[in-house]
């Protein structure tokens, strides 16, 4: 098991990189909850935090529902 620190989500994000870039990929975006400030530090060091605040919504699984201001 490597521990926090070790490297694993560096590499990880550096082979998912790789890949993109094989597949012709123009970014890669990284979400995490807004108090996991262990990743985003990673992400930090990795990428360019940006403005975009996004959001969720649930599918509408039945023709009665449907999406309300």
């Amino acid at each position: 098991m490597i521990a926090r620190g070790g490297g694993a989500g560096r590499a990880l994000i550096q082979r998912v990189a790789e890949i993109a870039g094989e597949e012709g990929c123009s970014i890669i975006r990284g979400i995490t909850a807004s108090d996991n400030h262990q990743e985003q530090a990673l992400y930090d060091k990795v990428g360019t935090r940006t403005n975009w605040v996004t959001y969720d919504a649930a599918p509408i699984h039945a023709t009665t529902e449907s999406v309300t201001p």
